[in-house]
C-alpha cells in the first residue's frame, strides 16, 4: 500500500525508522519499527526492550512521510492455561471451580484457556488514519517528505495510549505454486530441499508440523535423524511459502583449533614462511564467517532445474509447505551437512 507526502507520527535514529498509524479509535496505534539496514532485524530485535520502545514512542512527531507498507493480516493463538496457573489462578481448572454465574447446572470448570489475536492493516485502516492526521498538518505540505519503504522485515508494536499491548515481527515471504521440489514428511516435520545453482549444494528446511514445536524438533535434531530425512527426499509437487532469509554468522576458531592440537601457529614458534619470509608471522586469531541467503533469484534457479526433470509428471494436488513459523535448516553439499541453524 502507498501513501505519498502525508502527515504521520514519525521518528528515526541511526538504526530504525518508526512510523505510527492510528486506528479509527486514535488511542490505538500500529507502530512499525523498520531497520535502516535491510538485513538488520536480529540486531534491532535484540536491542528493542521496553525502555527503548517507550523512548522512541515518546519522540514521535507529526511529519510529512511518503509511505510504502505491505498489507498484513496476522492471527496468533496463545495458550493461557499454564500462564494463569503460574499466576496462582488454579481453581477454575479444577473440580472445585465455581462458575455458577455462567450456569448452575451441570457443574462447570475450565479445561483450556486460549487467547486469539488478529491484527490487520489494509487500505481502509490507512484511509482512516489519513483523515485523522491531515487536519493537523495542513500548513506543512511543502516540506520534503521522509521516505518510509517497508519492503524488508520489521518489528511492530500495537499500542493503546502509547502503552504496548502486542509486539511482533513482519517478514517478507516468497511464493511458488505447484512446482516440483525434493520433499519428504513424517508425523512431526515437513522437509523441503532447495537446490543452489551448483546443485551439489542445497538449503534444506525442516518445518515442524505443530507451529510451536521447534524446541522438541531441535532436541531430536541429530546427525542420524538428519541423514534419514535427506535420504528419503523425493521429487514432489509442492506449493511453497517461505521467508526471504539472509543469515550472517561469525565463528571464532582459535579455541577449537587449539583443542584439536593445532597450537604452534598461534605461538612465536609458528613457521608461516610459506606466506612471507620476513617479518616472522604467527596467527593471533582465527575466524570463519558464514553467509546464507535465500531469495527469489535462488528459488528461480532451482525451479528451472527441476522443471526440466519433471515436465511429464503427474497432475496430483500439490503438497502445501508454508514456513510461517520457526524452523531448522541444514546447508548440505552432496547431502552432507555443512551448516545447521534455525530461523525464528
Amino acid at each position: 500500500m502507498n501513501d505519498y507526502g502525508v502527515p504521520r507520527l514519525y521518528v528515526e535514529n541511526r538504526d530504525v525508522q518508526v512510523l505510527s498509524l492510528p486506528y479509527k479509535d486514535p488511542s490505538f496505534a500500529f507502530n512499525i519499527f523498520l531497520p535502516k539496514q535491510r538485513f538488520n532485524l536480529a540486531a534491532v530485535r535484540k536491542n528493542l526492550d521496553g525502555e527503548t520502545i517507550q523512548k522512541l514512542l515518546s519522540q514521535l512527531r507529526t511529519t510529512m512521510v511518503s509511505i510504502t507498507i505491505p498489507k498484513m493480516k496476522m492471527e496468533n493463538d496463545f495458550k493461557l492455561k499454564e500462564a494463569l496457573i503460574a499466576m496462582g489462578i488454579t481453581e477454575m481448572f479444577s473440580d472445585n471451580a465455581n462458575l455458577t454465574g455462567i450456569a448452575r447446572t451441570p457443574p462447570l470448570y475450565v479445561s483450556e484457556a486460549d487467547h486469539k489475536a488478529v491484527i490487520e492493516v489494509d487500505e481502509a485502516g490507512t484511509t482512516a488514519a489519513g483523515a485523522t492526521s491531515f487536519n493537523i498538518m495542513v500548513r506543512t505540505a511543502m516540506r520534503q517528505p521522509k521516505i518510509f519503504v517497508a519492503d524488508h522485515p520489521f518489528i511492530f508494536v500495537l499500542t493503546k495510549d502509547k502503552n504496548p499491548l502486542f509486539i511482533g515481527q513482519f517478514i517478507t515471504f516468497m511464493n511458488d505454486f505447484g512446482v516440483y521440489r525434493l520433499y519428504t514428511e513424517d508425523q512431526d516435520v515437513q522437509v523441503l530441499s532447495l537446490s543452489y545453482k551448483d546443485t551439489s549444494y542445497a538449503f534444506n528446511i525442516f518445518l515442524p508440523k505443530q507451529k510451536y514445536n521447534l524446541a522438541t524438533i531441535r532436541e531430536n535434531f541429530k546427525g542420524e535423524t538428519i541423514q534419514k530425512y535427506l535420504s528419503q527426499l523425493d521429487t514432489t509437487k509442492v506449493s511453497i511459502t517461505i521467508p526471504k532469509i539472509k543469515i550472517e554468522t561469525d565463528f571464532k576458531l582459535k579455541e577449537a583449533l587449539v583443542a584439536m592440537g593445532a597450537t604452534e601457529m598461534f605461538t612465536a614458534n609458528a613457521d608461516l614462511s610459506g606466506i612471507v619470509k620476513a617479518p616472522p608471522l604467527y596467527v593471533s586469531k582465527a575466524a570463519h564467517k558464514a553467509i546464507i541467503e535465500v531469495d527469489e533469484a535462488g528459488t528461480t534457479a532451482a525451479a528451472a532445474t527441476m522443471m526440466e526433470i519433471m515436465a511429464g509428471s503427474g497432475m496430483g494436488e500439490p503438497k502445501s509447505f508454508v514456513a510461517d513459523h520457526p524452523f531448522m535448516f541444514v546447508l548440505t553439499k552432496d547431502r552432507n551437512p555443512l551448516f545447521i541453524g534455525q530461523f525464528v
